[in-house]
């Protein structure tokens, strides 16, 4: 398990990598949804990825963080997002 700051570093790193740039990050208690990404560019995380283990946290932040750039699941989101997660 990894704290709240430890896991917003790691999004940041994951931002930098993919060229995205949030205005914010949360983690915090969600009762479904494991991240959430609004139009004002705040990115949302359940407090339960922070149990998850580090492949699945870097889906998870590639996930929201594409989303900063393709608001919908289309060929282009999955294609990358297929592209930053076999890394």
């Amino acid at each position: 398990m990894v704290s709240k700051e430890e896991f917003k570093e790691e999004v940041r790193e994951i931002a930098k990598e993919i060229n995205a740039s949030p205005r914010q990050i949360r983690v915090r208690a969600m009762k479904s949804k494991v991240g959430s990404c609004s139009p004002g560019k705040i990115i949302t995380f359940n407090n339960r990825v922070l149990q998850l283990s580090c492949d699945e946290r870097r889906e998870a932040a590639v996930h929201e963080l594409l989303h900063l750039r393709y608001r919908n699941h289309g060929k282009m989101f999955k294609a990358l997002l297929k592209s930053y997660t076999l890394k």
